[in-house]
């Protein structure tokens, strides 16, 4: 998705960074395991230190120069500054909204039917390509909640 959305950002990225980030972003997980965005605060409460440590135990399999490489675009990923950050997070988003949109209704719990309406959307606001591509997701998920309907 972020190959195809690229072209119509607002500023020029490097795509290559990009998709290096979006490989190594949810590799700590191998150890940390996943945090689901709807769940409660209480829930996600040290996450960031339970990710970084999995990162770190991941990385120390790896040679030095590799391992520097894959922790910098992590880290970058977590600060969200530079703007191919900001990408990668928005197009983990929208990623994951789609992937919701596209399932059985049946397995959303009630929180999700929410929450996917307006998860995710402060970081697509950096650009309004990706704003009004994340408005459009948002919108499927809704009509799909109202009317029970796969589409």
């Amino acid at each position: 998705m972020a190959i195809i959305m690229s072209p119509y950002l607002k500023k020029k990225i490097k795509l290559e960074k990009v998709l290096k980030i979006l490989v190594v972003h949810d590799l700590c997980e191998v150890y940390s395991g996943d945090t689901w965005a709807w769940k409660s605060k209480k829930h996600k409460e040290g996450k960031h230190d339970k990710e970084k440590n999995g990162m770190k135990k991941l990385l120390k399999l790896l040679p030095e120069r590799q391992s520097k490489e894959i922790y910098a675009l992590w880290d970058e990923y977590g600060k969200a500054k530079t703007f191919e950050a900001k990408f990668a997070k928005s197009m983990d988003k929208i990623e994951a909204k789609i992937q919701h949109n596209e399932g059985d209704l049946k397995h959303w719990n009630k929180k999700e039917k929410v929450f996917n309406l307006v998860h995710g959307e402060d970081w697509c606001k950096f650009d309004e390509f990706i704003h009004a591509f994340w408005k459009l997701s948002r919108d499927e998920g809704a009509l799909k909640v109202k009317t029970n309907k796969h589409f």
